[in-house]
């Protein structure tokens, strides 16, 4: 039998009188007493839970242990709460601070005047419609369709063509840009189960900035070096262009009544510009000395194509086969008069200039060029027929005898004019910026050079 514990008196527990403004709201102060009952020579701790009224007597409930005490007590005080309280005590699974959101989002709802319906009935607010449509919304904003990449490009093409927001030669560089991506892309590891299929292409929003940053560095030069920083800007420029329309955008600007999600981030965001090597971009530009022996050459061997050539060397008008200058020299006012030049022929010799209208105009911007002194000579010579019998394939010939760079001619009429009339009206004439100028045309050549270059002339003479 064991041996009986000493009686002691249990501790006093204050369990505190309830304050008035308890009493007042009808709310009840419980405790846990901790006592020690004995009987029979034996003792054993006890717990009771006290402090309401049922009727006029005050209750109280005793249990074996103190978590079967603390549960008894939260229950017995949520059921005691009166029930008009503002406040409630509800046994939930939320955090404090999502407790206290919803609580948040209710105000915000009760906050809203009465709205009424198409059918003229009340429209009460709820927090579940009102989740439910922000989650449709977010959807809408953030969810992706997934569509490939050549299908995409395709979409792309199409969209910016009718919208006159892509010229043909611009495309085919933006179609070649693309492809030649998406064709790099189809030879990662995480691709080749699906690339097995020669008609696949990945989707448009599995591409990363990680994705463009290899293939920018992995692009190499016809003598396998790194490619040039112009070549990576380029390349960068397209290829973000296509995913800025993926994702329903001009440029920064949304387009009108798009709703296209293709892609949630530009990966080009994230991929820097070229380190800013700026003798990669220097274009090249002919000597005064070649630019006299390439129109000899032109006199001597091809004579009816010395006033396309002039133009372009002596005027700076884009020379590109959909460019301004082929669409001046296809134009039935070039020579005659027309509206475009107020009554008067696009190539005005008696006024000394050339008209480039808006529809020719890379920037979708008239401009008149100024038919400089050795210019007109040139065309007074010559004449203004611009595209004789032949002149593709004199064309070919020509650039193949001479190694013609491209855009060679027009920036060599860049860099002779800046020192003559400086670089605003130069920019002017041939319809870019001073800014382009000043980033790209570094190695400009003296007044003596430039002198030299506006003084070649028919025949060799100056």
């Amino acid at each position: 039998m064991p041996a009986k514990r000493p009686y002691s008196a249990p501790p006093k527990v204050t369990r505190g009188r309830r304050t008035t403004a308890e009493k007042d709201s009808r709310r009840w102060r419980l405790s846990i007493k901790e006592a020690t009952e004995t009987k029979d020579g034996y003792s054993w701790t006890t717990y009771i839970v006290q402090g309401w009224q049922e009727g006029s007597r005050w209750q109280r409930k005793r249990f074996k242990s103190r978590a079967e005490a603390e549960a008894f007590k939260s229950s017995k005080e949520i059921e005691l709460i009166p029930t008009d309280d503002v406040q409630r005590v509800i046994i939930t699974g939320l955090s404090q601070a999502r407790v206290n959101e919803a609580g948040m989002a209710y105000a915000l709802l009760d906050a809203q005047p009465m709205l009424t319906g198409t059918d003229g009935l009340t429209v009460t607010p709820s927090l579940l419609t009102a989740v439910q449509e922000y989650l449709d919304r977010l959807k809408a904003a953030h969810v992706v369709q997934r569509v490939s990449m050549l299908d995409a490009l395709q979409a792309c093409v199409t969209d910016k063509m009718a919208r006159n927001k892509l010229r043909e030669r611009s495309s085919v560089q933006l179609k070649s840009s693309v492809k030649l991506f998406t064709a790099w892309l189809t030879r990662l590891p995480r691709f080749t189960a699906e690339s097995l299929d020669p008609q696949w292409s990945p989707a448009v929003c599995d591409i990363t900035a990680a994705d463009l940053l290899a293939y920018l560095q992995s692009m190499r030069g016809k003598e396998g070096r790194p490619a040039v920083g112009k070549t990576w800007d380029n390349t960068r420029g397209d290829v973000g262009g296509f995913f800025q329309w993926c994702m329903g955008r001009e440029g920064r600007v949304p387009i009108p009544g798009c709703s296209r999600r293709w892609i949630l981030q530009n990966p080009a965001h994230d991929v820097p510009t070229s380190n800013g090597d700026d003798g990669e971009h220097a274009p090249s530009v002919l000597s005064a000395d070649a630019a006299a022996e390439f129109m000899a050459m032109l006199e001597r061997d091809f004579p009816a194509m010395v006033p396309l050539y002039a133009i372009a060397l002596f005027a700076g008008i884009r020379p590109s086969r959909d460019g301004e200058l082929f669409k001046l020299a296809k134009h039935p006012g070039l020579a005659t008069p027309c509206k475009e030049a107020a009554g008067r022929p696009l190539i005005d010799l008696e006024r000394g200039t050339i008209k480039i209208t808006p529809a020719m105009a890379k920037t979708r911007k008239a401009r008149i060029i100024t038919i400089r002194p050795n210019l007109n000579t040139w065309l007074t010579r010559y004449g203004v027929n611009l595209l004789p019998v032949g002149w593709a394939t004199f064309n070919v010939a020509i650039r193949k005898a001479f190694k013609l760079e491209h855009d060679v001619l027009r920036h060599s009429y860049i860099s002779y004019l800046v020192p003559i009339i400086g670089k605003a009206l130069t920019a002017a004439q041939a319809g870019n910026s001073e800014t382009i100028i000043d980033k790209h045309y570094l190695n400009l050549p003296s007044e003596a050079e430039a002198a030299a270059f506006w003084q070649i002339m028919p025949g060799g003479k100056a």
